[in-house]
Order: structure tokens, then sequence, then C-alpha cells
């Protein structure tokens, strides 16, 4: 059986989104998180919108997108990863530790939902001498581990929101009546 290697380089290639939704997210205060939360977001939307569309309305046509579906969901994937990490630390630093464990467990019911599309298929197809037959897919299998899967994403959207309106909020510190501000090195006029 033949490799076919093109598709399989774009895996490795999901790593990258990363930098590139840091990137993207380094205009305003909070970006970072906000980017890579909204980017895993899409990802897994974008999965489960093509999983949603290859139920049609014949039950012998198989949409076949896997190279899309498994890269969006695997991009999703890595972006939560990074977006978990930014929110725990986050979480932390602003004493926040029911915000990082809440996280924590909503990414991990994430985590659960993704593989229970491999493990537990929510539509069965076999091949018959007639042809591929698909069985109807199973509706409430799907909503539960899309549910689960979009868990994880939508919380640290949401909390990277949130952080995002705290910290706008905080009004700038001022100084001091009396205080006066001075370069360093700068020469003082010389008095009586």
């Amino acid at each position: 059986m033949p490799i076919f290697w093109e598709p399989l380089l774009l895996y490795p290639l999901a790593a990258l989104v990363i930098p590139v939704a840091v990137l993207i997210g380094q205009r305003w205060r909070g970006g970072p998180l906000i980017s890579l939360s909204a980017g895993a977001t899409l990802g897994v939307a974008i999965y489960l919108a093509l999983m949603l569309a290859s139920f049609s309305a014949d039950p012998n046509h198989v949409y076949d997108n896997a190279v899309a579906q498994i890269l969006s969901l695997f991009g999703g994937a890595v972006l939560l990863l990074g977006a978990l990490s930014l929110a725990f630390a986050d979480g932390l630093r602003v004493r926040r530790r029911a915000w990082a464990l809440i996280q924590c467990a909503l990414v991990y019911g994430s985590f659960v939902g993704m593989l229970g599309f491999y493990v537990a298929p929510v539509r069965f197809c076999g091949g018959l001498p007639s042809g591929t037959y698909c069985a109807p897919p199973d509706l409430r299998r799907f909503a539960l581990f899309a549910a689960l899967s979009l868990a994880g994403p939508v919380a640290t959207l949401a909390y990277a929101l949130l952080a995002q309106g705290r910290a706008a909020a905080a009004p700038a510190p001022e100084e001091p009546e009396g205080l006066t501000v001075s370069r360093l090195g700068a020469e003082e006029p010389a008095g009586d």
C-alpha cells in the first residue's frame, strides 16, 4: 500500500498555530489568550460542522474530507493546550485557583469528547458486496460529544474575555502630590 506523504506532512504544521495565534494576539492586552482560545473554539467548531455535513440525506453517501477534519480538530486541540497553559498561569498569578481548576476539568472533558468521536463513532459504515453502507448517525451521541468537545475552548474564551475586562477596568494609579520625576543621570541645578 503506497503512503501519500503530502497530507502527512501537514500534521506537524499544526504545532505552528500556537506562535501564529500568539503573534496575532499581541495587538491588545490579554490578546494571546483570546486568540488561542478563539482559534481552539473555531477549530473544534469547523470539525463539528464538517462532521455534521457528512450526515447527508443519503445514508450511502460518505462525505470524505478526512484531511480537513483531522487538521481542524488537531489544530483546535493544539490551540486549546496553548490556551489552557496561558489561562492556568494567569489564574494562578491572580490567585483565582478555582478558575484554574475549572479550566483543567473542562479541557479534560473536551479531550474526552474529541476521543469519543474516534472510540465510539456516531456513524458506522461498512463495506458490502453491493457497495458501502452507512447506518444512520446517532445524533444524541453526536450532541454529547460535541458539547464535551466545545466545553474547554468556550470556557477558556470566556475566561480570556473576563480577564481582559478586569484588566481594562483597573484605574491607573495616581502620582502622589509633590512628586517630581526626572531622568537618571540628569544634573540637578546648583542651589544656595
